[in-house]
């Protein structure tokens, strides 16, 4: 018997010690424990040791109630069996809850050298999608990405999600379970996770009533911001409306975090424009181009100019972009000069 109470007590304390230091490990880190293989966290590892503390506590109850006699020290045995029965049904509560509100879903990426992480939680009518990086087998790294699905909809844990990677980058999109909305972050993992565009658009096509709230909204709107706005029609045609909502989407790809119509402004022939950044050493900015052969995508460049677009040096091109009416979609051409074809996913749906 003495020989069993010791192992345990070796296992207790050897348990204890893993998970104190799993716990200054975080704190340290700023990480979080989730072993890759069995998706355990350091809330599992901390359960499993009440349940240790408890059955030896059990054991130890047991023990003295046995030896003793006395009805007082049987009465303080019985609070003692109520405070370990409680503390374990609290802390299995506890540990079930969180099991039942999270799911972790793990994403590789094809050269699997990156891995993307998605803890999602839903309670009632709340969730959200927190995101980060495999630093480890045993480590996690919080990104600076939350996505929040409308009334708590679990939308990886129902497959309504498309993940895709090129490269380094990596681009989560999920259903918002809102009137056929998706939410889209993109990241490059590379750079620490760093969120390169966040923003929504529609799969199966924008909504009728969406198109008519912008007809209304256009032809509300009187005076433009801006003296080059001035030079646009006063009632914007649809055509107009969906390059602006395209100029607007490709500028959230892009990265612009003040992304508004109010600050579109035209070229001297009236080409819809958008400026990401303007500087001494640098002018960079979106200029819609023309429509796509098939006339399913408005199509845009990004410029970049070594002094500002009033000074002599020719802009250079940073990237193309097609823009799709039916989906709100972006997508990247891979195109940098006027030569490159781009790539596949661009070609198919601009049909050239």
């Amino acid at each position: 018997m003495n020989v069993r109470r010791r192992i345990f007590g070796y296992l207790l304390t050897e348990w204890g010690v893993f998970c104190l230091c799993l716990f200054i490990a975080e704190r340290v880190t700023g990480q979080v424990v989730l072993i890759r293989s069995v998706r355990l966290k350091l809330d599992d590892f901390l359960f499993i040791l009440l349940c240790l503390l408890c059955a030896g506590a059990v054991s130890f109850l047991i023990r003295t109630w046995c030896k003793t006699v006395r009805k007082s020290v049987k009465a303080l045995l019985v609070c003692g069996w109520i405070g370990v029965i409680s503390g374990l049904l609290l802390g299995s509560l506890i540990w079930l809850g969180r099991h039942a509100v999270t799911t972790w879903h793990e994403f590789d990426s094809p050269d699997q050298q990156y891995s993307l992480v998605a803890g999602e939680s839903t309670f009632l009518l709340l969730g959200n999608i927190r995101l980060y990086e495999r630093t480890s087998p045993i480590f996690i790294r919080e990104l600076d990405a939350t996505l929040f699905p409308d009334d708590g909809f679990a939308a990886i844990a129902r497959g309504a999600y498309e993940i895709s990677w090129v490269g380094d980058v990596v681009t989560l999109s999920v259903d918002q379970n809102y009137d056929d909305l998706w939410e889209s972050v993109k990241l490059d993992m590379a750079d620490d996770g760093k969120v390169l565009a966040s923003y929504s658009y529609y799969p199966d096509g924008r909504p009728d009533w969406l198109y008519e709230q912008e007809k209304t909204s256009g032809n509300e709107e009187t005076e433009s911001g801006t003296a080059d706005a001035e030079q646009a029609d006063e009632y914007p045609d649809e055509g107009e409306l969906r390059i602006i909502n395209g100029l607007l989407a490709v500028a959230r790809t892009v990265g612009d975090a003040d992304v508004d119509e109010a600050n579109v402004t035209y070229t001297a022939k009236g080409t819809p424009e958008f400026v990401i950044s303007s500087d001494s050493e640098a002018y960079t900015y979106i200029l819609y181009d023309r429509e796509s052969m098939n006339g399913k995508c408005a199509l845009y460049v990004l410029y970049q100019s070594a002094t500002d677009k009033e000074g002599d040096s020719d802009p250079q091109i940073m990237e193309m972009y097609a823009y799709e009416y039916a989906s709100g979609k972006v997508i990247m051409a891979g195109r940098h000069a006027w030569s490159d074809v781009g790539t596949d996913e661009y070609r198919e749906a601009t049909g050239e």
